[in-house]
């Protein structure tokens, strides 16, 4: 690997404190290990015959670099985010005529494969699209700064929630790499827009999936991988928490709440709030100590 890169900045934790962290509450589960930064890096190499021992994430600022992985050769162009899962062969490299500024992190620990399951990534698919970068490079200099204050167990503890974050940002703000997926992403994206905009409306699936230039099967699909759960379950949701927030903020009666939020029968309200949220609408009310007609 070439070193010496302009703005080069690199830490890596000592063994003794991986030990340490080792036998540390939440640092265990998710430890950093090496932690860096390089700009604009021409000539930057890295070759792992045997892989690593640890997960390696990388992330691209700006330019471009490649990525040699299973047989395969991946591009990484800015925003692009790449996970390589422990023990495998890779090399991974800057582009000639456009060389990346990257931002890295190795990371093991308990439950660091679960934090890689959460980003949807698969072996044979490593590439995340997280067009992001003044937003991911931000937490990455938060998570960066606890590892200047020489790795006590309060540094170790930053390290690993400041990660953990990084992560979450990840895979909020990920689409996903080909040009047809991000398209299919934002019609949906789209079709959550228009509920949140217009939640009291009568909405009809089959109109969403319509205008959104899919079938029916297959919009609910794509929703449901999207939102986290099918269109009128999201509706629902978005209903009640509008319902919530009214419930804490104004003196409505249950009846007008229910209207407010698109149901005009107060009984159905009720019995769809408690089967969503385990309690009645003025138990709810009660828990927040607000009296409830």
């Amino acid at each position: 690997m070439a070193e010496g890169f302009a703005g080069q900045r690199l830490l890596i934790v000592p063994q003794d404190r991986l030990r340490r962290g080792e036998a540390l509450p939440v640092i265990r589960d998710l430890q950093v290990t090496h932690i860096g930064h390089f700009n604009s890096a021409r000539n930057h190499f890295v070759y792992r015959r045997k892989g690593c021992p640890h997960f390696v994430l990388i992330y691209c600022l700006a330019g471009a670099g490649h990525c040699k992985y299973r047989g395969q050769t991946w591009d990484i162009g800015s925003g692009g985010l790449i996970l390589l899962p422990p023990d495998e062969a890779h090399s991974y490299f800057a582009d000639a005529a456009d060389p990346w500024s990257i931002f890295w992190v190795h990371f093991t620990g308990h439950r660091a494969a679960d934090y890689v399951e959460a980003l949807a990534l698969t072996g044979d698919s490593p590439l995340l699209e997280v067009p992001k970068e003044a937003a991911m490079q931000q937490a990455f200099e938060e998570t960066y700064r606890h590892a200047l204050d020489g790795f006590s167990e309060s540094g170790l503890l930053g390290l690993t929630t400041g990660l953990s974050r990084l992560i979450g940002l990840a895979r909020v703000y990920s689409s996903s790499g080909s040009a047809r997926a991000r398209r299919t992403e934002d019609r949906v994206l789209t079709s959550i827009r228009q509920l949140q905009d217009e939640p009291t409306r009568d909405w009809r699936i089959e109109e969403l999936a319509a205008a959104a230039g899919m079938s029916l099967a297959h919009f609910t699909d794509r929703f449901h991988k999207q939102a986290g759960c099918p269109p009128k379950q999201f509706l629902i949701r978005l209903r009640l928490q509008i319902a919530s927030a009214l419930m804490q903020e104004s003196g409505l009666t249950v009846a007008q709440i229910a209207t407010q939020v698109g149901y005009e029968d107060p009984y159905y309200f009720s019995r769809l709030f408690r089967r969503h949220t385990g309690q009645s609408p003025r138990a709810h009310r009660r828990e927040l100590g607000i009296h409830m007609s």
